[in-house]
């Protein structure tokens, strides 16, 4: 990220970074410790025509017309079911439990043809470099971006991901059911059919490691206990993430510790709504990409301030 640190954009975010976002961890706002960040795109609709305005009186008579938004373009907008033209923000956010605050930690603006899942590796990259102390235990993502890629870098920083996977990509809901040995959770089948142990995560080999149910006590017996192992620890299978970063990965897909992490990404949601309707984004007249982010960053800024001082546990 460092070399992309040439940007134009890159002094405003350093600005928030250390306006509020320093702030609000040493305030206890954003716990680094166990940290749980989310990431989500949404559209931002601009009130100009992708047509342009034609020029009259334009000195060269082939160049006559004029456009506010040259930077804008199409994307599709999935809430209303049609094409728009603006752009994409992208937030990556924080809810704290303790002090029931929505933070948003890191904002962008990107190019609506430019799919979430672009969007979120340059994203986080960009994160790290503004504020090292930002990198999470875990990173909420939609099924957007259920991409192998993303699971690769988020693996890569040391990041958990937590991706909820699009079931187009496994013609089912349970992403699990086409693996052969594997019972619906995901967990691996010994030779007679019985559902193994889980017996933790080895983080040196980024393999999660399960064993015999009867030498695990979950089990009384089994017709193959010493066939298929002669080792007095019981057979051992283990899952290795690079083998499938997606469904061996540290907390099982769907699981209820899964679960229970992935409601954080709906903060996200509520970031995008407080920007774009508390606080007018959507209502404003200007088209300059550059205006645009400007207010984005001062909203946000916003809701660290209102987070400050209406907190009354700070």
């Amino acid at each position: 990220a460092e070399d992309d640190r040439e940007r134009v954009s890159y002094v405003i975010e350093m600005i928030f970074n250390l306006l509020v976002v320093e702030p609000s961890i040493q305030k206890g706002l954003i716990d680094t410790n166990n940290l749980i960040l989310s990431g989500d795109g949404s559209c931002v609709h601009i009130h100009s025509s992708q047509f342009g305005h034609k020029v009259h009186d334009a000195p060269d008579p082939d160049v006559n017309y004029r456009y506010t938004a040259p930077d804008a373009d199409n994307g599709w907008d999935s809430d209303i079911g049609h094409w728009y033209f603006g752009y994409t923000m992208y937030n990556i956010s924080h809810y704290n439990p303790v002090y029931k605050t929505d933070l948003p930690v890191y904002i962008s603006l990107a190019y609506v043809s430019t799919h979430d899942s672009m969007t979120t590796i340059p994203s986080v990259a960009r994160m790290l470099d503004l504020n090292p102390k930002l990198l999470p235990k875990y990173m909420c993502l939609d099924s957007a971006m259920d991409s192998v890629n993303i699971f690769k870098y988020l693996r890569y920083k040391t990041i958990i991901p937590i991706i909820d996977l699009n079931k187009r990509h496994y013609g089912s809901d349970n992403p699990y059911a086409a693996l052969e040995n594997r019972d619906n959770d995901g967990t691996p089948l010994c030779a007679a059919g019985h559902r193994m142990t889980r017996d933790g995560y080895d983080n040196s080999k980024m393999a999660t490691k399960f064993r015999c149910p009867v030498k695990t006590g979950k089990l009384d017996e089994c017709p193959l206990l010493g066939k298929c192992s002669t080792s007095p620890y019981g057979r051992v299978i283990k899952l290795y993430e690079k083998k499938d970063y997606k469904l061996n990965g540290p907390i099982p897909y769907k699981s209820a510790e899964w679960k229970e992490i992935y409601k954080n990404r709906t903060c996200t949601e509520r970031i995008n709504n407080r920007i774009l309707n508390d606080y007018g984004l959507h209502k404003m007249m200007i088209r300059n990409r550059s205006k645009f982010l400007f207010f984005i960053l001062i909203a946000g800024i916003n809701i660290h301030l209102d987070a400050w001082f209406n907190n009354p546990l700070l």
